[in-house]
């Protein structure tokens, strides 16, 4: 049996819940209860946060870091190339920085333009930027942020910003083994089993890891990528 864990409100982990069963698998979503799950059963751990006292075999994404300053730390560390980033609340007066909050999603903070916050981040201008998707070391799927809008936010790119994820021949035109390799890399760096990374590439061709996503966006056929991966899994 595949239990996928998210406590939390998601349509994303009940789809994906239908989408492995439509494929042949067996899978069940817990909110709660993981004392059901047994030694031969996979636990996919969608963003959430796993008891250690329960001492599950086989877990997928064992740990998270929730905290994205404490993720940029443990990247940098492992020398993924990230933004500066400073424990600071407030925008220096000099420079190019964007305050943050630990625990933001959707660039909500972002858009809010917070004077304070937890923690701030340079602001790397780019001319391009990916969401790539890596499982078990292996980039599944990859997609390149293009406008749906025609006057998208120049400087952040989120579908609120006006821009939307084209997971197709324009992607594949524009991406290099050097982005995947930068996003296999950070996924790596935090021990993660799977996630969703957003790169951005300076003008120079460099990439920059932005975040790694652990309760990664579902959109077109990605949902399907990672039903197969996880029944694949399960399968040896």
């Amino acid at each position: 049996m595949i239990y996928l864990f998210c406590r939390r409100p998601s349509s994303g982990a009940a789809d994906l819940v239908n989408q492995i069963n439509t494929l042949g698998g067996a899978a069940q979503r817990l909110r709660q209860d993981l004392c059901q799950v047994r030694p031969i059963d996979l636990v996919v751990n969608w963003g959430d946060t796993i008891p250690a006292r329960l001492n599950l075999p086989n877990v997928l994404n064992r740990t998270i870091i929730h905290n994205k300053y404490r993720e940029l730390v443990q990247l940098a560390a492992a020398g993924v190339e990230v933004p500066r980033h400073e424990l600071r609340a407030q925008r220096p007066a000099a420079g190019d920085w964007l305050v943050r909050t630990f625990g933001h999603q959707e660039a909500r903070d972002l858009r809010a333009n917070l004077l304070r916050g937890d923690y701030i981040t340079e602001y790397i201008p780019t001319v391009r930027e990916f969401r790539i998707h890596v499982f078990n070391g292996v980039s599944i799927r990859a997609g390149i942020k293009l406008p749906r809008e025609e006057n998208p936010n120049p400087r952040f790119r989120s579908w609120n910003d006006g821009w939307r994820l084209d997971y197709g021949e324009a992607c594949q035109q524009a991406i290099s083994q050097r982005i995947r390799d930068a996003a296999k890399a950070a996924v790596g760096a935090l021990g993660y089993d799977f996630g969703a990374v957003d790169v951005g590439v300076r003008n120079t061709g460099e990439p920059v890891v932005f975040e790694v996503n652990s309760a990664p966006g579902l959109e077109g056929r990605t949902i399907d990528v990672y039903a197969k991966a996880i029944i694949k899994k399960t399968n040896g």
